[in-house]
């Protein structure tokens, strides 16, 4: 009886964070993301009284909050300053709720696994059929209203962008989730296998060049054998060197595979050098070059982009980059690193690491660790 009703205490509780983790993951196809940071300092708020953090992340709150002063102050733009804060440090609310060891904190990442994969297969479909892609609220919009990146893929196929708004950051996140979901022992059950397979689909009709790569890099350091890793490389430059070099007809082929093409590689090489020499050549302040550049509400948003790293410190600063390195060298550890790792080379390309899931899920990696570990590993019964 009293295990029953210890098991009863707790489910509740974390049946409802995990309900509300996934809305929190799916609010962006409602195009409101920003909802959820009142929510999760509301959660805060409620639980003001048990939480407990140590100096160095009291001192990582205090810096952020005194830089974001600064950064008014300097810049005299409550909005700008405010949506620059929201979109660099917005992590920062999540990382305090999951620094917490409360039980009910415990997270099913099966679930979120195949609930955000089913959507976006759902999205995917819909959005070929009976609901076009510009009626979606996930999909940017240009200024008359038309979508951001038209186009078909195949001349007939538009891809999803689910809940990181862009096919490059969602496929991206699904990869973290994958790497929690092994670190914290889901893994071997059946739930956890039709959780790996609907990921792996809904990476494939995502057609994100970076996903696809990601997803390879996944399943190749799986169990971190360097024969796997070796096999897995010598088959996959086996295979793009059959169809791009060996296999007539290349330009129609090109077009079915032009995210991993040499054509589109040659692309971003070419896109991310000139947009890197163009920051190079801007002028820059002593102010520009420690809070970032100035930007203002009604202007074209800088923050994003093809290259997120380089919007970053451009528009960061170098106080952002230091508070960033500062605190993933201290929370960085044989738990997180591939995930960690993975949302920076993620941010090559676009920077799924500063949209709201994203951010969700570097929070969670930060707070991952040995302790962390621990709730996953106690079953109430």
């Amino acid at each position: 009886m009293v295990k029953i009703n210890g098991h009863d205490q707790h489910q509740n509780p974390t049946l409802f964070f995990n309900i509300y983790i996934l809305l929190t993951l799916l609010m962006s196809y409602s195009g409101q993301a920003f909802v959820v940071y009142p929510m999760f300092i509301a959660v805060l708020i409620l639980f003001m009284n048990k939480l407990r953090y140590d100096l160095f992340d009291m001192t990582m709150v205090l810096l952020i909050l005194i830089f974001s002063t600064l950064k008014f102050i300097v810049e005299g733009s409550i909005p700008s300053s405010l949506f620059t804060l929201k979109y660099f440090f917005g992590f920062i609310i999540f990382y305090m709720l999951f620094r917490q060891k409360f039980y009910f904190l415990k997270i099913n990442f099966n679930f979120l696994l195949i609930t955000i994969s089913l959507v976006l297969i759902l999205e995917a479909v819909l959005i070929n059929t009976i609901l076009p892609a510009i009626l979606w609220p996930n999909f940017p919009k240009g200024p008359g209203g038309e979508l951001g990146h038209p186009g078909l893929f195949f001349g007939f196929y538009q891809r999803p962008y689910g809940i990181g708004t862009n096919a490059s950051v969602t496929t991206t996140l699904i990869v973290c989730l994958l790497l929690i979901r092994d670190k914290v022992n889901l893994s071997a059950c059946k739930i956890s296998r039709f959780a790996s397979f609907v990921s792996v689909i809904a990476v494939i009709i995502s057609i994100s060049g970076l996903g696809l790569f990601l997803i390879v890099m996944y399943y190749a350091f799986k169990k971190i054998r360097f024969s796997r890793i070796v096999l897995t490389l010598l088959v996959f430059i086996g295979l793009y060197f059959i169809i791009f070099a060996i296999i007539p007809n290349k330009g129609n082929l090109f077009e079915w595979f032009n995210k991993i093409s040499p054509n589109y590689f040659k692309y971003l090489i070419q896109l991310k050098t000139k947009e890197i020499t163009e920051a190079c050549h801007l002028n820059y302040t002593l102010r520009d070059l420690l809070f970032g550049k100035k930007w203002f509400i009604g202007d074209p948003v800088p923050l994003g982009g093809h290259f997120g790293l380089l919007n970053f410190a451009i528009y960061g600063g170098l106080i952002t980059l230091l508070l960033y390195m500062r605190i993933i060298i201290k929370r960085f550890n044989r738990y997180n690193f591939l995930i960690l790792l993975t949302l920076i080379v993620g941010a090559i390309h676009y920077a799924g690491i500063f949209t709201t899931p994203g951010q969700l899920i570097f929070a969670f990696a930060l707070a991952f660790d040995k302790k962390k570990l621990e709730i996953y590993k106690v079953n109430i019964v």
